[in-house]
């Protein structure tokens, strides 16, 4: 996410929701992409309630987080 992020609506968090229900055991690995220091920091700090892999990447990082979703 970049810095012209400004929240979730209750649409998107909604919708958000029935997809990871749907689709929850079919992930295999997640990449957060962001460089907001607390939104990283929650995703690892919920990342165990995950049953894939989850990792973090600073948006300079997009790449490295492609490519770490393709290994």
């Amino acid at each position: 996410m970049d810095e012209s992020f400004k929240g979730f609506s209750l649409g998107a968090a909604k919708d958000d929701m029935k997809m990871g229900i749907k689709y929850f055991r079919d992930f295999k690995k997640i990449a957060f992409v962001s460089d907001k220091k607390w939104m990283n920091r929650t995703v690892m700090a919920f990342g165990f309630l995950i049953p894939g892999h989850v990792r973090t990447f600073k948006n300079k990082k997009l790449d490295d987080a492609i490519k770490w979703l393709l290994e």
